[in-house]
């Protein structure tokens, strides 16, 4: 998350990509093969490895958890929300584990 949010070329590709989408819905798509879906599988995969989080549905949990960290920089960086409901990316990523990991559904 720390690498996403202070790369200021990410943070304009992000501009560009949520910009356009709509005008190349295949940007858009080509976007999200790239990156969110290979992170969401991953994820699922993690948790599906790991029953001791008991996690009831593994790829929900994996969407839950980048959507956490992909609302954030949107929020935060991309729109700069930062200057209007700041919250540090320390606090963000505690509550998310803590929410996730160590109180399972």
């Amino acid at each position: 998350l720390e690498m996403l949010a202070v790369d200021e070329e990410y943070i304009a590709f992000m501009r560009l990509i949520v910009g356009e989408s709509g005008r190349f819905p295949e940007l858009g798509q080509l976007f999200v093969r790239s990156l969110p879906q290979k992170a969401w599988t991953l994820l699922s995969h993690y948790f599906t490895a790991h029953p001791e989080l008991h996690s009831p549905n593994p790829e929900a949990t994996a969407r839950i958890f980048m959507g956490t960290l992909v609302s954030y920089v949107l929020t935060q960086k991309v729109l700069h929300g930062q200057e209007i409901m700041p919250i540090s990316q320390e606090a963000m990523i505690d509550c998310l584990v803590e929410t996730i990991v160590r109180h399972p559904g």
